[in-house]
């Protein structure tokens, strides 16, 4: 069921990532759906998701509409995930709202590297919120 929701959430109108499977599929024929939902439940289950749903392909996009060419300044880099890694990401964020876990206290899942609220810290935070307070050091993260 879980899945199921977030395969309906998913906006399948991005592109495509590197395993180019298109997740507009799944909202077509309910006999695949069930057989990826289940599929996906296992996989996170055992915690066996296969390297290609962790892959990325990154694409550079101008900022500046209309022109073909622009300045390095004026380009900014998406990365085009699986929408197979976006549904598993939609199941996860529902489990944590639906456990009212304390992870999603920190905000919004898609920070990234802002002042005061960096990937590392988020990451500090929600292991601390694992395995307790202090667990983990902020130093023992790279930047």
């Amino acid at each position: 069921m879980l899945f199921r929701s977030a395969i309906q959430a998913t906006d399948f109108q991005k592109g495509l990532g590197p395993d180019r499977f298109n997740g507009m599929a799944l909202l077509q024929n309910e006999e695949l759906l069930k057989k990826v939902a289940e599929e996906l439940v296992l996989m996170l289950n055992f915690g066996t998701i296969p390297e290609y749903l962790k892959e990325a392909r990154v694409v550079a996009l101008s900022k500046v509409r209309g022109t073909s060419e622009v300045e390095a300044d004026d380009i900014r880099f998406i990365a085009m995930r699986s929408h197979l890694s976006k549904v598993i990401e939609k199941a996860i964020l529902a489990k944590l709202r639906e456990d009212n876990s304390a992870i999603l206290a920190v905000g919004s899942y898609q920070r990234g590297f802002k002042e005061g609220a960096s990937t590392a810290e988020n990451i500090t935070f929600a292991l601390n919120s694992l395995f307790g307070n202090g667990a983990i050091k902020k130093k023992n993260f790279c930047y």
